[in-house]
């Protein structure tokens, strides 16, 4: 092992407080700085001290050796008293100071077990002097005991404070965490910048500031979310006998008690600001539940059903099977959704902080902080309506991504085999940002990673940047640009730039009249277009 420092400054304190009577203390103090090979205190530390005392010199045998159980402050500092240590070999109290030198070492095991490093031996230069006159011999015989003294007078107070001890040194830095999430101001409901933005709206509607008190809720007053007495009266719980005949009316508290298996569909929650908590309803993928505006879910399962909820909040609820319909505009905190296609008339909300797996979601406002996994997002199919704006933050695997019509932004995700597609199939958006992502792999039975296809397009403005893309040589090209149809593209610009492309056939497949400008990338192993048309390519860096 490396050699630990005993930084024994060493602060030898032998301090002997001799005393008058008859009985002299067998022991004196001792006390130094732990410290191991780089200098560094060990602080607040529990270990193992073994103390030698050597006649003679600093190689001679030991007539004594004790150890003692010590415990670090925050500086190293420990202190013990040579002479009361545990399991000692050989008698303290009959060592002969007066004759001889003495040699003191120290052993140490800093993890506090028994495997002791020398550090060293020291020359006792001034005798414990208590003890060298208890070992000094008698001199003649006792006298009278004389007449007690007078008592001194009481001192005036304790003694000043020591000094402030050094700084310790700087520890070295941590690694730099890998994982990515988004940054900048938050808007919509949320103020203040990511990653700690305040919740400051639902749905659009402001949260008043007045802080709740324990069985108050938040309740729509019809001017903000307001903390409001919850009565034992006013609040309803739903089960699979009562929940056909029950109607909960605006600004309740419901508990659903039981997993609700709804015959019919269910009206009994069609009123606003209710605040729904608990249990689960199965709609067996024929069911309605129609649900008011408004209204807060917690901690409540769906499977299989179809229900109407505009402009609510759900949080930690869990999603499963068909669900053509989650309400419109909704949010979704800390939720998960598990094979969950939707249908493409009721558009989704934003889902923040939540996992998706194997999920159809064809119209939908957005992700932020989430896992997505196996899905296909966006594509307003027959209806010919966007929606998606924004994923920031999240992690991506096997998924693909339709960009249209509303403009896109997608920054700071890691996406393992996942493709974005960018007006390929109806509107193209109007400006649409991929910036600061990493991709890892192409998407099974793709070509590209990202494919843009601005069809009706007109003024478009696209931007690819600082993105890295990490691929296999046998990986198809990474971008491709190639517009299908035979509307003007004048306008349209797509800026490619900063970004990092790591092996693959090529990283830029173009086949089109749009401007493009291609600068300032980073290509290893795999071949930098050259310019042709509209393609305008220059300081660029390649690595075969």
């Amino acid at each position: 092992m490396k050699k630990t420092l005993l930084s024994i400054l060493i602060s030898w304190l032998l301090v002997f407080a001799a005393k008058t009577d008859a009985q002299v203390p067998q022991a004196f103090n001792y006390q130094a700085v732990a410290r191991d090979a780089g200098g560094l205190a060990y602080t607040n530390r529990d270990m193992k001290i073994r103390i030698s005392i050597l006649p003679g010199s600093a190689t001679a045998t030991a007539i004594y050796t004790e150890i003692h159980s010590v415990t670090t402050n925050q500086f190293g500092l420990f202190t013990l008293s040579i002479g009361l240590g545990t399991q000692p070999t050989g008698t303290f109290n009959t060592i002969s100071w007066a004759t001889g030198s003495y040699w003191l070492k120290v052993e140490m095991d800093p993890n506090n077990g028994t495997n002791f490093t020398n550090m060293g031996a020291s020359q006792l230069l001034t005798v414990p002097f208590a003890m060298y006159a208890a070992n000094a011999g008698s001199g003649g015989g006792s006298g009278s005991v004389g007449p007690t003294g007078p008592t001194g007078p009481t001192g005036s107070g304790s003694g000043p404070a020591g000094p402030t001890g050094v700084t310790g040194p700087t520890g070295i830095t941590g690694p730099t965490g890998s994982g990515v999430g988004p940054s900048g101001n938050a808007g919509g409901d949320l103020s203040g910048t990511f990653p700690n933005p305040t919740v400051i709206g639902l749905q659009t509607r402001p949260i008043s500031s007045t802080a709740p008190t324990s069985g108050q809720a938040l309740i729509w007053n019809g001017t903000a979310w307001a903390p409001s007495n919850v009565s034992a009266a006013g609040i309803i719980t739903l089960t699979n006998a009562n929940h056909t005949t029950t109607t909960v009316p605006d600004n309740n508290y419901v508990i659903v008690s039981e997993a609700i298996t709804l015959t019919g569909d269910y009206h009994g929650l069609d009123n606003n600001s209710l605040v729904v908590t608990g249990g689960s309803f199965i709609g067996n993928g024929v069911r309605k539940l129609y649900i008011g505006n408004d209204c807060v879910f917690n901690g409540v399962e769906f499977e299989d059903i179809d229900f109407d909820a505009n402009y609510g909040m759900f949080i930690n609820c869990t999603f499963i099977g068909n669900c053509p319909r989650i309400g419109w505009e909704c949010m979704f905190y800390n939720c998960t959704f598990s094979n969950v296609t939707t249908g493409y008339i009721e558009k989704l909300g934003t889902i923040i902080n939540s996992t998706v797996n194997n999920c159809t979601f064809p119209r939908m406002i957005g992700f932020i902080n989430s896992e997505i996994n196996d899905s296909y997002i966006g594509d307003g199919g027959a209806v010919n309506q966007g929606s998606l704006s924004k994923i920031e933050g999240c992690n991506l695997d096997n998924t693909t991504i339709n960009a249209f019509q509303s403009d896109f932004t997608f920054t700071n995700n890691s996406c393992d085999n996942s493709k974005i597609k960018v007006g390929t199939t109806y509107i193209a958006p109007n400006v649409v940002t991929i910036a600061d992502n990493q991709f890892h792999g192409v998407l099974t039975g793709e070509s590209e990673v990202i494919n843009i296809d601005p069809e009706y397009s007109g003024y478009k403005i696209y931007s690819i940047q600082d993105n890295k893309f990490l691929m296999q040589t046998a990986d198809p090209r990474i971008i491709r640009i190639y517009p299908a149809d035979g509307n003007s593209y004048g306008y349209t610009s797509v800026n490619i730039q900063g970004n990092t492309f790591w092996r693959s056939t090529m990283a830029l497949s173009y086949s089109s009249t749009i401007k493009v400008n291609y600068s300032q990338n980073v290509a290893m192993g795999t071949p930098n277009p050259t310019s042709t048309g509209n393609l305008f390519v220059n300081s660029n860096y390649y690595y075969p």
